[in-house]
């Protein structure tokens, strides 16, 4: 409901109460007062609506003027009465009755002689909150009487003088429709108002753009006119008279803004001949916003294709039906069909977009490149243009993002130029990457070891401490002195597995993890029985991996339930990476040995399941490469001297035997001593 339009329904009045449970000794007789004399003492009392005293037959313009202005006054007063008028009296009589519960809750507490004095005062407020509460319920009644007085008045001036009716919603533009539906007027009565307050916009849109197409065209007249006077003025001097009718002429006819025609003075238009798909999209955008900024009409937009398109395009323009080359819509769809791959560039530009490689690309170059192809794809989401962008970069780039927690594609190209920037002040740069491994398989193959910077992350080099050389021991005190030559601690975001298999020559090989021959001190396969899916596969222990890992292939075929996790970026022996999210826990045999791990769960790797060192650690496993199986360090090293004592002890137990007392004696003996060339020593014998 707008601010001038008047509730449906009034609230219900408030019950007065009485005070005659109270005060029961007092018979003063209770005379209401004059609610005219309340309403004069609160507020002023609203008009009513009076009929307008004149025939049908009978009119006066100024007496149906005036009379219209008081039914606007009046509707005014109705509306400041039921949003304010009323509150103020329905405020007013809820403190009378405030006070009056107040004064009777006391009652029983004041002594009689000052209760008799109270009385009267208690009496003349409940009179009073009587008269507000009567005058509020006759004005509620007046209310609805004034709204069907005004409605029917409506009805009389649109019936009998709809001329002069429509004239006065003109000049007034009162009622408003709102008004209309407020006072619940007859449809017509409504459509006629709306029609007589909104004029037909058709007419309007058309007047005005036929006196912008005159404007342009006698633009143009006068243009040429100037250019031809110009071209005369150099040929032949001009006479004072001719130079003051030519500036008249000039005076008196309309021109173009400054602003336009110095656009149009300053601008020019790109030319267009022939090209690939992406071009020809890129100039129609193009001359587009150029139409838009020097504010051609549909009609220039045509005539300056003659000029704009060059070489085999305005031969194919030329062979144009008419009705074609005059709208500029179906030149659009036909350009786009012929020379910009189809009607709808999104797709060509969406398998552009799967195609690009950032690679050694700079980011000044490649980030324009792919926010174009994404506009063009019509990817305008946040979460794809970033999902895009970081599949396409550098995987160097892409841990940075990652790292950083990028929102945006914004803030993605911000990471990467900074990144960048700090390698050029390094004087390194992106090397050439390969992508990560598609399937299961690794065949054997001869890879380059090329170094790569450092962003701000620290690689592991586990392999330096799990060599060949390096056998493996059992007991707990060799694999303590193993553990202390490892390598100091590392960024929990990046994690390095594989490296054991990087070599520190510039070439070696990769070998294939799944090759069942390929078993050696550092890496072996062993039998894994699954507790809780009563299955069975291979494993495959690796001292050099820094992390237990699954494919998600196998997690779903198991139908594990995975948790989620820190997100963290592997990244392998290939210069090659992933990013995990989730893990799992399970609870293995190997050997007949009970174990509990947690593998990150991942979507590609050679095998299905890899056993690092985190497992090793937590569940003190030792291993055994000869013949590939593991046992429980704490089962095998961790029994104190006490305990090999007593077992000992019992093993043998004729040798305490606390029963037997043997003798002792005291007895001196000598013995001699071979000091060789040496003096003895002497001393006291104490």
């Amino acid at each position: 409901m707008s601010s001038e339009q008047l509730p449906a329904t009034i609230p219900d009045h408030t019950s007065i109460p009485t005070i005659s449970d109270t005060v029961s000794d007092i018979d003063t007789p209770r005379t209401p007062c004059d609610p005219a004399a309340v309403a004069a003492a609160t507020a002023t009392p609203r008009p009513s609506v009076a009929p307008m005293s004149i025939e049908p037959d009978f009119f006066d313009e100024d007496q149906l003027r005036h009379y219209y202005q008081n039914l606007k006054n009046n509707y005014q007063d109705l509306v400041q009465y039921v949003h304010q008028g009323r509150n103020e009296h329905v405020k007013r009589r809820d403190q009378l009755l405030t006070g009056i519960r107040t004064i009777t809750d006391t009652l029983p507490f004041i002594p009689p002689i000052q209760r008799a004095q109270l009385e009267p005062v208690i009496f003349s407020q409940q009179q009073e909150a009587l008269a507000v509460d009567q005058h509020i319920a006759e004005l509620d009644q007046q209310l609805q009487i004034d709204r069907q007085a005004m409605a029917y008045e409506f009805n009389t001036a649109y019936n009998q003088h709809p001329e002069h009716f429509y004239s006065l919603l003109a000049d007034t533009k009162w009622p408003t429709p709102e008004v209309c539906q407020d006072l619940q007027l007859e449809p017509t009565l409504l459509t006629f108002v709306r029609n007589a307050l909104s004029p037909n916009t058709n007419t309007i849109n058309e007047t005005t753009n036929q006196q912008i197409h005159e404007m342009h065209q006698r633009i143009l007249e006068l243009e040429a006119s100037l250019t031809k006077n110009r071209l005369q003025s150099s040929r032949q001097p001009t006479t004072a008279t001719a130079q003051i009718e030519e500036s008249q002429e000039i005076n008196n006819t309309p021109r173009l803004l400054p602003t336009i025609y110095e656009r149009r003075r300053r601008t020019k238009i790109p030319t267009f001949s022939n090209g690939d798909p992406s071009t020809a999209q890129h100039w129609l955008e193009k001359y587009i916003h150029i139409c838009e900024y020097l504010q051609f009409t549909p009609e220039d937009q045509l005539e300056e294709l003659n000029v704009a398109l060059d070489g085999p395009a305005i031969k194919w323009f030329s062979t144009l039906q008419p009705d074609q080359q005059n709208n500029f819509d179906q030149f659009k769809s036909i350009f786009l069909m012929h020379f910009g791959g189809g009607t709808q560039p999104s797709r060509n530009a969406l398998a552009d977009l799967k195609k690009l490689r950032q690679n050694t690309t700079p980011m000044s170059k490649f980030a324009p490149e792919i926010t174009d192809l994404l506009i063009c794809a019509e990817i305008y989401s946040d979460s794809l243009q970033l999902d895009f962008f970081c599949d396409r970069v550098h995987p160097k780039l892409q841990e940075a993002i990652y790292m950083r927690g990028a929102t945006t594609l914004q803030e993605a190209i911000e990471i990467c130029n900074e990144v960048e920037y700090n390698l050029s002040r390094a004087g390194l740069k992106l090397q050439p990457y390969s992508a990560i491994p598609h399937g299961t398989t690794q065949t054997s193959t001869t890879t380059e070891h090329t170094p790569t910077p450092d962003y701000n992350t620290t690689t592991t080099r586990n392999a330096q401490h799990y060599q060949h050389k390096k056998k493996f021991n059992d007991s707990r005190n060799n694999a303590k002195s193993n553990a202390q030559t490892t390598a100091p601690p590392v960024d929990d975001d990046w994690i390095d597995i594989f490296q054991h298999m990087l070599s520190q020559t510039n070439s070696q090989n990769i070998c294939n993890q799944q090759n069942e021959n390929n078993n050696n001190a550092l890496r072996f396969h062993v039998p894994v029985k699954y507790k809780t899916h009563q299955q069975s596969s291979k494993a495959l222990i690796d001292t050099g991996s820094t992390l237990s890992s699954i494919r998600r292939h196998l997690v779903k075929e198991l139908s594990m339930e995975t948790t989620p996790c820190r997100p963290t970026i592997i990244h392998y022996g290939n210069n090659s990476t992933q990013l995990t999210t989730e893990a799992v826990t399970l609870q293995i045999t190997i050997n007949n040995i009970d174990t509990t791990c947690t593998l990150y769960v991942v979507e590609k790797q050679n095998e299905n399941i890899i056993l690092g060192m985190d497992w090793m650690t937590l569940e003190d496993i030792g291993l055994r490469p000869k013949n590939c199986t593991i046992f429980k360090i704490d089962e095998q090293n961790s029994a104190t001297h006490e305990d090999i004592a007593q077992q000992l002890l019992q093993k043998y137990p004729q040798l305490t035997d606390y029963g037997t007392i043997q003798p002792t004696i005291s007895l001196p003996y000598e013995h001699p001593i071979d000091t060789e060339d040496h003096a003895p020593v002497v001393s006291k014998d104490y």
